[in-house]
């Protein structure tokens, strides 16, 4: 449908309870925390059957370098997935988009002896190439959160208001993949025939939980949507078809193709989201490289057993905890700028957080490098610095990009979701022959070294970024 008389153009009114910001507090704090959720879900499932490598090896005859591939052809999938589930979110809304990929990631895949369900599959996996496939199938279909649990964030929550619940957001892809090798660990310890298969249910398990959730809790958020439909409802009931939103009629094949090509496009033209996934490709990476560093020192190093040694990662948890605490301190200094703006966004003062995490991944990188072989208390310790880090890394940036690009966060964090993971996909394919050929000490510092150069990223754009927005095709000033 095409613009119309502006008279009737149908737009958010004042207090109007139809708009999401507008809802009450305690209905956007549980649909915020429930999105979020999901988003958690979808990272345990990428790394807690990391912790069972030694038994997949045993039972399905594969080498370590293949039962990698378990957690980074799962994470694979996050490259592919937010490329189709980002633009068709901003076409058709956040709740479909939810409802149908999660039914697909838990139960249908036709296979020759008959229905069964990606998840389901992995649990039954007869070897280790199935196993690996079904993975890569389930991460792509698992996908949708990643970049649309951001979008509900930012449907709900004024530019001023977004700091917590960001972080809330930021915080679960990262206590995922912290808590999945704990839980992978402990189950894989478990003395049966093919313990391993334990995670892969439990997983199923938890999936089935959301997707049933999913379907009765979660309503439509996506403004563009809700106002399209507010529009149809308002031509159904004057017999008036004069009124008319933005979004209305934004289907068909040449508007899904130029929507499915947005991210990319964004990627290409836009210097402010290419850097940004550049160090979140590198932050990304990191947490996976920790998959294989921890048990290389605690296991290795200190002899611990697989739970047992899995439970350093919680010092990474305690410093994203602590970074969660901080929140209020940073949307202080946020909101303060906002009303000296005149209540308009100020995107770079999102980047403080970003300057004092990268600080803290140069620290906890160093840290680590010397003194993994002092005690175990120490690299212990160092992860609190890179927890802290990591977290306020991804909250800043991820808060930065959604006050660049507003109704369009969902495509933009659909560029980062796909760029970062091919670096965490990539990570622990290499991360082994890197820690034996450098050493601990060595493959640390070499990542401290790298976390270094990037320390200037968020300096230069809370120096530049308004002149680079201002030159900007998809940015809002």
């Amino acid at each position: 449908m095409e613009a119309g008389d502006e008279n009737f153009e149908v737009d958010w009114e004042d207090g109007d309870m139809d708009n999401p910001r507008n809802w009450s507090k305690g209905r956007k704090w549980y649909y915020t925390f429930f999105s979020a959720s999901l988003l958690f879900n979808v990272t345990l499932a990428s790394s807690a059957p990391s912790a069972t490598s030694t038994e997949l090896i045993k039972h399905l005859h594969g080498s370590h370098e293949v039962t990698i591939l378990v957690t980074s052809l799962f994470v694979a999938g996050f490259i592919v997935g937010p490329l189709l589930w980002a633009p068709l979110g901003e076409m058709y809304g956040r709740r479909p988009i939810f409802i149908y990929t999660m039914i697909i990631f838990c139960c249908v895949s036709l296979q020759t002896d008959g229905m069964q369900c990606w998840t389901l599959a992995a649990a039954l996996a007869p070897n280790l190439a199935s196993l690996i496939v079904f993975r890569f199938l389930a991460g792509t279909f698992a996908a949708a959160p990643i970049t649309n649990s951001g979008g509900v964030c930012a449907d709900l929550w004024s530019p001023v208001e977004i700091g917590t619940p960001m972080a809330l957001f930021a915080i679960a892809p990262f206590l995922g993949p912290i808590l999945g090798p704990i839980i992978g660990g402990f189950l894989g310890m478990i003395n049966i025939d093919y313990s391993w298969r334990l995670i892969h249910w439990l997983l199923l398990l938890i999936n089935i939980i959301f997707t049933v959730a999913v379907i009765f809790s979660l309503p439509e958020t996506y403004g563009p949507i809700l106002l399209a439909r507010k529009a149809q409802k308002k031509r159904e009931e004057t017999k008036d078809e004069r009124w008319w939103a933005k979004s209305d009629k934004q289907t068909g094949s040449g508007v899904f193709l130029v929507a499915i090509t947005r991210p990319t496009r964004m990627l290409i033209k836009e210097p402010i989201l290419a850097l940004i996934c550049v160090y979140l490709c590198f932050v990304y990476g990191l947490i996976y490289l920790l998959f294989i560093a921890y048990p290389i020192v605690f296991q290795g190093y200190y002899g611990m057993s697989p739970g047992v040694g899995s439970l350093p990662f919680l010092g990474v948890g305690l410093g994203a905890i602590t970074g969660v605490l901080n929140t209020p301190y940073y949307n202080r200094i946020y909101a303060r700028a906002f009303v000296e703006n005149g209540n308009k966004p100020v995107p770079e003062k999102r980047l403080l957080g970003n300057m004092i995490g990268g600080l803290c991944l140069v620290v906890g990188l160093f840290m680590f490098a010397g003194t993994a072989h002092v005690h175990w208390i120490l690299p212990t310790l160092a992860g609190v610095f890179l927890g802290y880090g990591i977290l306020w890394c991804f909250i800043s940036s991820l808060s930065y990009l959604t006050d660049c690009y507003r109704y369009l966060t969902a495509s933009a964090f659909a560029a980062s979701a796909v760029t970062r993971s091919i670096c965490g996909a990539g990570a622990p394919l290499f991360a082994q022959q890197m820690f034996d050929a450098l050493g601990t000490a060595g493959a640390a510092s070499l990542l401290g070294g790298c976390a270094t150069l990037l320390l200037p990223v968020p300096f230069l754009f809370y120096r530049y970024g308004p002149l680079i927005r201002k030159k900007s095709t998809y940015a809002f000033e």
